[in-house]
């Protein structure tokens, strides 16, 4: 989580260069500021998506890593962007982040009710070590959902854009 709190800084910071130099339009700089909130929660969503798989609870793992985020992107974005365009549809991304992150942290908590009590024998060294595969994974994940916009953006206009990350 200190590695996407890092990146939502760095795409806060770098909002309008990214408007500028990659989308050519630097209209966008408000809605990639309002985006780039969505890094964090999506990483804790991912995080808790494979902590639930860990439980052997792969259906949550599934609704929180597929299902969520998707599903209230598409209500919220179909209800809002009409009315407020643009700002709409960012307003679909953020909520569909932060429901679907709402939603793994209590599906985590409910299913692992018996360890609140329980207290860890090992070290928070050890603990970062092993967790370091995860965070690399969710990383990459975030590049790899998100590259092709970027790319296609430095190399097309908005409107391309737009129905890229529609398809």
């Amino acid at each position: 989580t200190l590695t996407a709190a890092a990146l939502t800084t760095a795409l806060i910071l770098g909002a309008e260069l990214l408007a500028v130099n990659v989308f050519h339009d630097h209209r966008l700089t408000d809605p990639l500021t309002w985006l780039a909130l969505g890094v964090l929660p999506l990483a804790i969503v991912r995080l808790h998506g494979e902590f639930l798989k860990g439980r052997r609870r792969v259906a949550w793992a599934m609704l929180v890593n597929g299902v969520t985020v998707p599903v209230v992107a598409m209500v919220v974005t179909v209800a809002l962007a009409p009315r407020f365009g643009l700002p709409g549809a960012v307003a679909g991304y953020l909520s569909a982040t932060i429901a679907a992150m709402v939603v793994g942290v209590a599906l985590w908590r409910r299913g692992t009710a018996e360890l609140r009590s329980v207290r860890p024998e090992f070290s928070n060294t050890l603990l970062m070590a092993s967790a370091m595969p995860i965070l690399v994974v969710n990383v990459a994940q975030l590049i790899g959902q998100h590259s092709g916009t970027f790319v296609l953006g430095a190399m097309a206009g908005m409107d391309d854009v737009g129905i890229f990350a529609i398809a």
